[in-house]
């Protein structure tokens, strides 16, 4: 029963990981080439940095809404540069929702996802 409930509480952080994927104040989804994408910095102790990474073609990126799931894991941030601590080793999604402007100040929202393993610290 245990696992059930786990397994289901999971399940509900990713369909709610996934509602917040709507696009920013009725704002179109970005086309694919301005899709704003992440990198990453180990800081030891299971702390992780996370940097937006400009997209080509676009001139800003003027909003960001970050969600981090594992098992028995969930967190979200509004901080442009999230700094999580990770709970130990093991798999979590990272998302990221941004807004971007395009290089003719056009607003797009961006949804960008990747499945992080988090190794032994």
């Amino acid at each position: 029963m245990i696992h059930f409930l786990q397994r289901l509480r999971r399940l509900l952080a990713l369909f709610l990981l996934a509602a917040t994927s709507v696009p920013v104040q009725g704002q179109p989804e970005c086309d694919s080439l301005l899709t704003a994408t992440f990198a990453q910095a180990d800081l030891g102790g299971y702390v992780h940095a996370f940097t937006p990474d400009l997209p080509d073609g676009a001139s800003t990126i003027f909003s960001t809404e970050w969600g981090f799931l594992g098992e028995d894991f969930t967190q979200f941030s509004l901080s442009p540069q999230p700094q999580v601590t990770f709970p130990g080793i093991g798999d979590y999604l990272v998302c990221l929702r941004a807004g971007v402007l395009d290089d003719q100040q056009m607003a797009c929202t961006s949804v960008h996802c990747e499945l992080m393993h988090i190794p032994v610290d």
